[in-house]
């Protein structure tokens, strides 16, 4: 017994010893790993900025944006480099982290991926891709359409064009704001494709409220907007980076702080029919759908049947799938039940996509879907699956809170 009590002893002291030595050794090497990344860190900068004083870089915290650091790049006599832009982007696969390098003329020096969890052997293509960014102007980056690693480009896509806004400025947020004085950000809700307008933004204040929303469309070569409140009144046209049609929207003028249901256009003019064809469909759109307030919702309508009978409403919505957004319709009985799912739009893969949409087909019926129902049918399709399980979901929620008001 004694015997046995020495040994648990002396395992007890020397289990004690081991763990003070692993947290010493940890408390002294802590310092030393930081330091050895803020050094990886700064060899990305040096690469991309030769001349650079690194005493002299003035890094500065960005907030909501896939921009997490923007970096001026500084010589040693205090002439502008350029910038370098830290971003971090999470896709259905895990992190990206990305910095990308800009001169002082907006030309992309370089974009490189510095971390991520992504599947090692799809990241791998991507070198050359990245490559093929270089020296083009960051305010009008062309990119591939096909790499291989889809969701992982994507990622640095979405950074890069966070990085404009940043070095470029944006001139669709400072159209908006000669509008809508409180707009400080805006969001794609759709993209038409057979419409006399092109694209649908939702428009928030800095708090990330509703405040309005721009129909984008082109006269004359031109991109304007034609802008509402969150309670569609009219709050009148703007040009989108020009003022070449600022004679034009006067003709307008009169209408503003009018709910654009109640509006009829009396304009004359070359341009000015032009631009009333645009305001009389998206008048059209305003009086004929409701907007969605809810996550992964953009609008929906009530649904009749032959005989003008109310039968259902349909709800679009987006979400990220494996190559971008998918936008699809989702159609409800009145009954809340879920009858019908649509695809409006997908850059998914069509195999994988195609087997998350079928997934879904059993559910009709249902008035709720729980992910863990439904996660097993698109199994292998996760990316194009978690979409469509967020619109339909969505759409399910938001209708039934409609109805028990």
């Amino acid at each position: 017994m004694l015997d046995k009590l020495k040994i648990a002893l002396v395992l007890l002291v020397i289990g004690s010893m081991s763990g003070l030595l692993i947290w010493g050794t940890n408390e002294l090497t802590a310092d030393r790993i930081e330091e050895n990344r803020e050094r990886a860190r700064l060899a990305v900068y040096v690469e991309m900025f030769p001349d650079v004083d690194v005493n002299k870089m003035v890094f500065d915290s960005v907030e909501g944006s896939n921009i997490v650091e923007i970096i001026t790049m500084l010589d040693s006599d205090n002439n502008l480099l350029g910038y370098a832009l830290r971003g971090s982007h999470n896709n259905p696969f895990g992190v990206v982290n990305v910095v990308i390098g800009v001169d002082r003329n907006n030309s992309i020096i370089d974009v490189k991926i510095t971390e991520t969890d992504n599947t090692p052997t799809y990241v791998s293509l991507l070198p050359n891709f990245l490559r093929n960014l270089r020296s083009q102007d960051i305010r009008d980056v062309s990119y591939d359409t096909s790499t291989g690693a889809t969701s992982t480009y994507n990622s640095v896509r979405s950074i890069i064009e966070d990085a404009k806004l940043l070095v470029a400025g944006d001139t669709i947020l400072e159209a908006y704001q000669e509008v809508i004085s409180a707009a400080a950000s805006y969001q794609l809700l759709f993209e038409f494709s057979d419409e006399t307008f092109a694209i649908e933004y939702l428009i928030k204040d800095d708090a990330g409220q509703r405040i309005g929303y721009a129909y984008h469309a082109t006269v004359d070569g031109k991109e304007l907007a034609l802008i509402v409140d969150q309670d569609d009144t009219f709050l009148g046209f703007v040009g989108i980076g020009h003022s070449d049609l600022d004679s034009a929207f006067t003709a307008f003028e009169d209408y503003q702080d009018t709910a654009i249901k109640d509006i009829t256009l009396d304009v004359s003019g070359s341009l000015e029919d032009q631009i009333a064809t645009v305001f009389e469909a998206v008048q059209t759109l305003l009086t004929t759908t409701m907007h969605a307030t809810y996550d992964n919702l953009v609008r929906f309508f009530e649904v009749f049947d032959d005989s003008d009978e109310l039968i259902g409403y349909a709800y679009i919505g987006r979400a990220e799938g494996y190559n971008g957004d998918n936008v699809m319709k989702v159609t409800i009985n009145l009954d809340g039940e879920f009858v019908k799912l649509e695809e409006l739009s997908t850059n998914d893969t069509p195999n994988f996509f195609d087997l998350a949409f079928s997934a879904f087909e059993p559910f009709y019926g249902q008035t709720s879907i729980s992910q863990d129902d439904a996660i097993d049918g698109y199994a292998g399709a996760s990316a194009s699956g978690a979409s469509l399980y967020l619109i339909i979901s969505s759409a399910l929620s938001y209708h039934a809170e409609r109805m028990a008001e």
